[in-house]
């Protein structure tokens, strides 16, 4: 009885971890945020005009020169934007000085009221001539996402299943 017991339990974790990692606010509005610039390369000074659409009305759009395309922090430049009833923006923002060659970001964003992103889009903005490097996609995934989570959690409980069948063995063999 003790081991049913044990096994379901282990088997509702299972079950607990297969499940949603996060689940985020949101309503049933379709997101469709997107931005468009030029020039796409440039120097120190060099003007960029941003053109937009898919924004809500209600809220600002702050656009942004950042080195990464998941985040603007760390952004060299932030301004922000109203957009008009049909959701199309503009801005022109300028590559600051100490900006140094490569690859950055040209971001558009949108926040809740509470401040959570609601959605974004940016597009890939060259500085002075970094070489080919700069010119490949962006991949990968931010470290400690949800997989990083489910995965920690799947090797706690491997251990637990393997501590579990060592603990078995041993009380088999007295």
């Amino acid at each position: 009885m003790k081991r049913l017991a044990i096994s379901c339990l282990l088997l509702c974790l299972v079950a607990w971890m297969a499940g949603p990692v996060f689940a985020g606010e949101g309503d049933d509005t379709p997101r469709s945020l997107s931005i468009a610039i030029s020039p796409v390369s440039g120097n120190v000074g060099t003007v960029i005009s941003i053109s937009g659409n898919g924004a809500d009305a209600g809220q600002p759009v702050f656009v942004s020169l950042s080195p990464a395309p998941d985040s603007a922090e760390g952004a060299f430049v932030v301004e922000s934007v109203s957009a008009a009833k049909d959701g199309s923006f503009s801005a022109a923002i300028t590559v600051p000085e100490g900006v140094t060659d490569g690859r950055y970001f040209v971001r558009g964003e949108q926040f809740t009221d509470i401040g959570n992103a609601m959605h974004y889009y940016y597009n890939s903005f060259v500085v002075g001539n970094p070489g080919p490097e700069a010119f490949l996609p962006v991949t990968g995934t931010l470290p400690g996402t949800p997989l990083t989570v489910t995965a920690a959690l799947a090797l706690l409980l491997v251990l637990a299943l393997v501590t579990r069948g060592l603990y078995a063995l041993s009380m088999r063999k007295k």
